[in-house]
């Protein structure tokens, strides 16, 4: 479809400069200036819309803490999240963002885990139960071991779909696409074939034949 606006912004502007070289009257400026608004205004709206989704990304992005607390050697230490592997302990208390998925293998809580799964209300967690990468400790310390971290997160892999989404085409999209490439063919060559005929045919000559007899 780009090619075919292309196409006629193109043809229109070079047919209007011709035609302005040689004294005529009549130009196709405005028809030129009409389709690049257009498409210049479409691809702002695109640009717009996709900032957003970068911004929902980036914001996704920051619910993962840059420290974690970890046990090693029997001693609580704060490291980079992105050095924290699996089988580590991971120490939780109240206020802290969890690092990384794992499992609760001491104490109980309340992690509140709305911005990652919409649920509005803390959930109770203890023994046994699974901890999620970007949700909130509300209550009580714990440790859990953990199973999943860097691009193997629950976090990790909802950024992943939503940037799949979002440089992914609709399957509409993809079918139009397709028939576009048969639509400029048919375009630019119907332009041409009218363009044989009109020299063909003078005006003169084409309404003359085209007029009716009472």
């Amino acid at each position: 479809m780009a090619v075919l606006i292309a196409v006629g912004i193109t043809a229109a502007y070079v047919f209007s400069v011709v035609l302005t070289l040689l004294g005529s009257m009549e130009s196709f400026y405005e028809a030129a200036a009409m389709l690049t608004t257009f498409v210049l205004f479409g691809h702002w709206m695109e640009m717009k819309s996709r900032r957003g989704t970068t911004d929902a990304l980036q914001a996704l992005f920051n619910l993962v803490p840059p420290q974690a607390r970890v046990l090693r050697k029997g001693k609580e230490v704060q490291i980079p999240t992105a050095q924290v592997k699996v089988g580590d302990i991971v120490i939780l208390k109240p206020g802290d963002k969890v690092a990384v998925d794992g499992v609760i293998i001491e104490g109980e809580t309340a992690i509140d885990e709305s911005l990652v799964t919409g649920e509005s209300i803390p959930v109770a967690k203890k023994k046994g139960d699974n901890v999620i990468g970007g949700s909130i400790n509300q209550s009580g310390a714990v440790r859990f071991k953990a199973t999943k971290v860097g691009e193997d997160t629950a976090l990790a892999q909802i950024v992943k779909l939503v940037e799949i989404a979002q440089n992914s085409k609709a399957p509409g999209q993809r079918i139009a696409d397709r028939f576009a490439q048969y639509l400029v063919i048919v375009a630019v060559g119907g332009g041409l074939r009218t363009q044989r005929l009109s020299n063909k045919f003078p005006k003169s000559r084409l309404l003359y034949s085209t007029k009716r007899e009472p």
